[in-house]
């Protein structure tokens, strides 16, 4: 994918050793970055971009301008990180999976959240094809940090992504759950036409045994697999296309 990382750091007035020695890395492997003849991985590309000082969206949208307003209503670029696949009841190695997933989907950001980081998860399963979200669609999420940090927390009846750790974080899951808050803790529900599924139990201590449990995103839509919106769980309805 083409990326813009020369005219961003050139508009800055920054040389190639300057950048690469900020990133801590040779500036030949940086030159290769920046013609598109090394990919080095979306975390590197975060990176990058935290130091010239722009998102993911200006570092591979198709123009960028220097004197670009990121709080501005102009377009964002038409595409979206790719984080992974998410997936009830399945543990993988990540050390499998990290070098095998593509960088990002043709989704645009939502406008809604312009102060938070968004991402995409390609859906597998159907534990959640009640809501709207179907095997095989992408879910756009919003960082949980910042969402909470810049909008409000997480409240019951929100949908959410879930991460799974087990055995010192070398297997993960991610899942989509309907965040539901219960007395004893925090239920995370699955909402499906299957009844193999079942909830995930947090009790108030927060401790489950053999396994951290977080949740990473707040999810505001689902896309089939062409970009176009299906369900907006913002908005609790279907999207006529």
């Amino acid at each position: 994918m083409k990326n813009n990382i020369a005219a961003i750091r050139a508009a800055k007035g920054m040389s190639q050793a300057d950048l690469a020695e900020q990133l801590d890395m040779h500036w030949t492997n940086l030159s290769k970055i920046e013609r598109d003849k090394s990919n080095p991985g979306m975390d590197r590309y975060q990176q990058i971009a935290q130091v010239l000082g722009v998102d993911l969206n200006e570092l591979f949208g198709e123009e960028f301008e220097g004197t670009s307003d990121r709080g501005s209503d102009a377009e964002a670029a038409p595409f979206l990180p790719y984080a992974g696949i998410a997936q009830a009841g399945v543990f993988v190695d990540i050390n499998l999976h990290s070098n095998h997933e593509p960088q990002a989907v043709a989704i645009s950001p939502d406008p809604r959240y312009r102060r938070a980081r968004q991402y995409v998860w390609q859906v597998l399963g159907d534990s959640m094809n009640k809501a709207g979200i179907l095997d095989g669609m992408f879910a756009v999420g919003v960082d949980y940090l910042d969402f909470v940090e810049h909008y409000r927390p997480i409240a019951t009846g929100d949908i959410v992504v879930v991460e799974r750790m087990r055995f010192d974080g070398q297997e993960r899951e991610r899942t989509i759950k309907r965040y539901w808050e219960e007395p004893n803790g925090i239920a995370l529900m699955p909402e499906s036409t299957n009844l193999h599924h079942k909830p995930i139990l947090i009790p108030k201590n927060g401790i489950v045994e053999g396994e951290e449990i977080r949740i990473i995103a707040y999810v505001t839509g689902s896309y089939n697999l062409f970009g176009k919106a299906i369900f907006d769980l913002d908005e609790g309805q279907k999207i006529h296309l």
